[in-house]
């Protein structure tokens, strides 16, 4: 069953900290505030997040943002095998991993706008940011597939590390410790983050 609801994007001038704000219920934005305080350099990363896929698309099912699903899912699901890391850095490093699972949620959802005379666009939310697809800002569709839960899975065991390179670069990884490209061997994200 396909539910379907109308969005309009926010404008890009919004910074990315008014962004995250708006996405969020008050409960989230104080569990990012906690997270935020124990590890600082996860804002970076959702400042990212947030200017990739807008803080309007939501799941219809929910009534929440995609954002806001994707957050609350990555902190709270994992919440022990944090606190079993050692160090800042392998949270950090468990907490992207986690983070890049949930981005996948994505695939749950067709958005696309018409344009008369020009028929539908769709977004690939692989190939390019919300705001880069809809630079003619029309009202967004979005519609809502029930993917099998097992072929759900799958679809995120392939799209994980991609999903995740859109959110973090070679500097920040060589920050928690994965050495610069060069240097031993090249690491793919999938190598880097099952190692945790």
């Amino acid at each position: 069953m396909m539910k379907k609801i109308e969005v309009s994007t926010s404008k890009l001038a919004d910074s990315p900290s008014t962004m995250i704000r708006k996405a969020v219920s008050s409960d989230t934005y104080q569990l990012l505030l906690a997270l935020w305080g124990e590890l600082p350099m996860i804002v970076v990363t959702h400042e990212k997040l947030i200017s990739y896929i807008g803080p309007d698309i939501r799941f219809p099912s929910q009534n929440k943002t995609v954002f806001e699903v994707i957050i609350t899912r990555s902190i709270t699901s994992d919440l022990e095998l944090f606190k079993k890391a050692t160090s800042r850095n392998e949270r950090y490093a468990k907490y992207l991993t986690k983070l890049a699972e949930e981005a996948t949620e994505l695939v749950n959802l067709t958005v696309w706008y018409h344009i008369r005379g020009k028929g539908d666009r769709v977004w690939d939310f692989l190939e390019c940011s919300v705001f880069e697809f809809n630079k003619v800002g029309a009202v967004m569709h979005i519609k809502e597939s029930n993917i099998d839960r097992h072929e759900l899975d799958d679809i995120k065991k392939r799209f994980a590390y991609v999903v995740l390179s859109k959110f973090i670069t070679r500097k920040e990884l060589i920050c928690f410790g994965v050495p610069p490209f060069g240097q031993n061997k090249n690491y793919t994200f999938k190598e880097l983050f099952n190692a945790n």
